[in-house]
């Protein structure tokens, strides 16, 4: 189960507004998975529309970027969204959906047809698919390909168990993909917050940590990915220059510490 001991993620990161596993404290494991079968079986021919072999590449990456900039419902400090604005999310993700299901490479045809599936149980206020394996497997497969095949600057960076390795001290502006393996050994879920540092503000890792609730008003989230244990996810960026911060706000437990405090936190300069 997700779970953070701070209100980091409240504003919208996609983990605490929609997760069914839940990032607060209050959420239960009643809803972390949904049955078998609701994406398993039901998306490999879910290709509506879709092109593997004639697709085309460009507007393939433009739609992951545009899938992945899609503002997220927001639910509150404790609270889940509502399916209005859960179904309003899904709306809003049909044109880049589409376009990803149109132009994927045959590397990733199959997770595009996935993630449509996905798209249509959103557009009908349906929230609980989103950390699926299926999905999350399709979220994966379709960031890895975008590092691989779109050209932009594409970063690997593996969560194990407590620390982000293989992140650089500097980062290029501009579009760039991130992908993160989940790699512990504790069979620990992971997060990953790309959250910029407001203009005019100086905030270590260090400062964050020993205030995660005061710092919170000093960086803006650009985005996030999950991955749980043996997973890969990713997510695709249009990076402005500035300080930025990789945090793993979720932790094991109630009572255990988040994820950053045991180190999994890093910086970059965006330049």
């Amino acid at each position: 189960m997700l779970r953070t001991t701070t209100r980091l993620l409240a504003a919208g990161c996609l983990t605490a507004a929609l997760a069914a596993t839940g990032c607060s404290a209050d959420d239960t494991d009643d809803t972390s998975t949904a049955a078998a079968g609701d994406t398993a079986g039901d998306t490999s021919g879910d290709t509506a529309g879709g092109s593997s072999a004639g697709g085309d590449l460009e507007a393939f990456c433009q739609g992951v970027l545009d899938y992945d900039a899609t503002p997220k419902p927001m639910g509150g400090e404790t609270g889940e969204p509502s399916a209005e604005d859960v179904a309003a999310y899904g709306e809003a993700l049909a044109e880049p959906v589409q376009a990803i299901l149109d132009n994927a490479p045959d590397a990733a045809a199959d997770a595009a047809g996935t993630l449509h599936h996905l798209q249509q149980r959103l557009a009908d206020g349906d929230a609980a698919g989103l950390f699926e394996p299926d999905a999350v497997e399709a979220v994966g497969t379709i960031e890895t390909t975008v590092a691989e095949e779109c050209g932009h600057t594409a970063v690997t960076v593996r969560a194990v168990d407590f620390t982000f390795e293989g992140v650089p001290a500097e980062l290029a502006a501009g579009v760039t993909t991130f992908v993160m393996p989940n790699e512990t050994t504790a069979d620990e879920e992971h997060v990953m917050l790309i959250a910029r540092v407001a203009d005019g503000q100086t905030l270590t890792p260090e400062q964050f940590v020993a205030d995660p609730e005061g710092s919170f008003g000093e960086i803006e989230l650009l985005g996030e990915t999950y991955a749980p244990a043996g997973a890969t996810g990713g997510v695709t960026l249009d990076l402005p220059a500035g300080e930025y911060l990789l945090i793993c706000p979720v932790a094991h437990d109630e009572t255990s510490p988040p994820h950053f405090v045991l180190g999994m936190i890093s910086a970059v300069t965006v330049a």
